[in-house]
């Protein structure tokens, strides 16, 4: 017969009848959780490299973010603008120019049939690097390579395509910087609404590409960025600064005037450009307070004698300013009016324009020799 243990029954049925003596079984405690790194981490000089390069990357967003709003912050174009162009789109690949052949004609394939360009083929060439064709634009049609469409420019559009593209950033900054010192003198001398528009639009893609550091060495880009702000807007700051600068010549050494002008430049430079960006255009500043000085001689002698106007566009574009008042002065001489200026201005205008005209010397030297000829004579 099977017999069958069931002590274990009868103890619970008794260890129940009587709580008092049950003790519950023990809960184990639950092991906090532990993580497990399946992988080692990084060394502290990769992560290291890996932060500067991503502060590098969010630094160079913030000022290009930043520049495009201060620079683009006005309307670059006198006439209203147009539709965003879909040069992205396929319609605009069929149209696209070509590099080769098309470009050499003078009618890229694409084009007007008068052999203009539209603004989308400009943006296809950045994004192909067509330079052919973009250099048949800077020869043809600038206007293009500065204008802004949807709040882009050419060059804009070549910064954002990144790396790959940074030599046609470089190429379009170096024709917008030369195009500056193409512009004539009666475009300046008119000064009708395209011209102010054009200078505008320069002074905007300029400004981008000194924040973003498109090149190098920026000294002749920041050189034609102040050119250009002298060329649009400059009238009134340059006629405040002679002023000024004269009230200074007239008190003699006292006054001393080429102080004044060095003080002048400074605060103006000052006001467009970062420290970092003051100090590589020295030469730009010492040839600008030689100018300034020149220009305060000039009205005084002016108040006393009928003469000429030097115009403000001349203003340090290499040596223009000094030929001009040489060229006023023997005007002077032979009209016989020369003589009616005090002996105290005739001495500081043939000091002051005998230094200038030198060549041989820099714009700093120019103006220690000024310095010494008027503030400590």
């Amino acid at each position: 017969m099977l017999q069958v243990n069931n002590s274990f029954l009868i103890h619970g049925i008794t260890s129940r009848a009587q709580p008092s003596q049950y003790k519950p079984p023990l809960r184990q405690k639950t092991l906090p959780s532990a993580v497990v790194l399946l992988h080692n981490l990084p060394t502290l000089s990769t992560l290291t490299t890996n932060a500067l390069k991503l502060a590098k990357e969010a630094r160079y967003n913030h000022i290009l973010q930043e520049s495009i709003n201060t620079a683009l912050e006005t309307p670059l174009d006198a006439r209203p603008a147009a539709d965003p162009p879909k040069y992205h789109s396929s319609h605009s690949g069929r149209n696209a120019s070509s590099s080769s052949d098309g470009g050499r004609k003078g009618s890229a394939k694409g084009s007007k049939p008068d052999g203009s360009f539209e603004m989308f083929q400009v943006m296809r060439a950045v994004e192909k690097k067509d330079i052919m064709l973009l250099m048949e634009v800077k020869s043809q049609q600038f206007d293009l390579l500065v204008q802004a469409v949807g709040g882009n420019t050419p060059l804009l559009h070549a910064m954002r395509l990144g790396k790959s593209h940074r030599d046609i950033a470089i190429l379009l900054t170096g024709a917008i910087s030369r195009r500056v010192n193409d512009v004539s003198d009666n475009e300046l001398d008119r000064m009708d609404p395209s011209t102010r528009s054009l200078l505008r639009a320069i002074r905007a893609n300029l400004k981008v590409a000194i924040s973003y550091g498109i090149q190098s060495s920026q000294t002749d880009l920041i050189s034609s960025y102040l050119q250009v702000i002298v060329m649009s807007e400059g009238d009134r700051f340059i006629h405040e600064s002679t002023n000024k600068v004269a009230l200074a010549l007239r008190a003699g050494a006292v006054g001393k005037p080429v102080a004044s002008a060095g003080k002048v430049i400074d605060k103006w430079v000052s006001k467009e450009l970062k420290e970092k960006e003051v100090a590589s255009v020295g030469e730009y500043v010492a040839n600008a307070t030689a100018d300034l000085v020149l220009l305060g001689l000039w009205s005084i002698a002016t108040d006393t004698v009928v003469g000429d106007t030097i115009p403000t566009y001349y203003f340090c574009r290499d040596d223009r300013i000094a030929k001009t008042l040489e060229e006023h002065l023997e005007e002077m001489k032979r009209a016989g009016s020369y003589t009616r200026l005090s002996k105290s201005i005739r001495k500081q205008l043939e000091t002051s324009l005998q230094i200038c005209l030198m060549r041989n010397v820099g714009g700093r030297e120019r103006v220690d020799m000024l310095r010494a000829a008027l503030d400590d004579a």
